[in-house]
């Protein structure tokens, strides 16, 4: 493997040496080719998916199997815990795009170092464990664990790039 990007070359290619180590091998000894920023993305389908259905259970327990059936045309906003639940999801999905477009961008140009790796791992754990914080409304913590997630997109746009 070479080093590629500004950063690779700073780093040099020991770097993407101990990436490879990281990759796990299959039962019968063959290389996984998943990197683990793909596997990461795919998980967060999966938190994604699960705050999906957390909303829609909040808004039907709010309102009712008739509104969540209907058109909802009259969007009243929701307090309490439901509406925790849903700006949650809403704070998921404006950050979701960017971690996917990245992971995308390093499968494409083949651009995996320690920064794609911890960055995706920093995104993907700040994820998950920002979710049960804001719904508890835990508030100083809650915005550390955005900063860190925030902070591993950045850190993988500087490996990609």
């Amino acid at each position: 493997m070479t080093a590629r990007g500004p950063i690779g070359g700073i780093l040099g290619s020991g770097w993407l040496d101990l990436i490879s180590t990281l990759r796990p091998r299959l039962a019968n000894g063959i290389e996984d080719t998943m990197t683990i920023e793909m596997k990461l993305l795919l998980w967060s389908v999966v938190i994604g998916l699960l705050q999906c259905l957390a909303t829609g259970m909040a808004v039907s327990s709010h309102r009712g199997i008739g509104f969540s059936s209907s058109a909802r045309d009259d969007q009243e906003p929701i307090g309490g815990i439901g509406g925790r639940v849903i700006r949650a999801f809403a704070n998921f999905k404006e950050t979701y795009v960017f971690f996917v477009v990245l992971v995308l961008a390093g499968q494409v140009l083949d651009r995996h170092s320690a920064l794609t790796v911890i960055g995706a791992n920093l995104y993907f754990w700040g994820r998950l464990a920002y979710w049960p914080l804001y719904v508890a409304g835990v508030p100083m913590v809650r915005s550390l664990v955005w900063v860190v997630a925030i902070l591993g997109l950045v850190l993988m746009l500087i490996g990609v790039a």
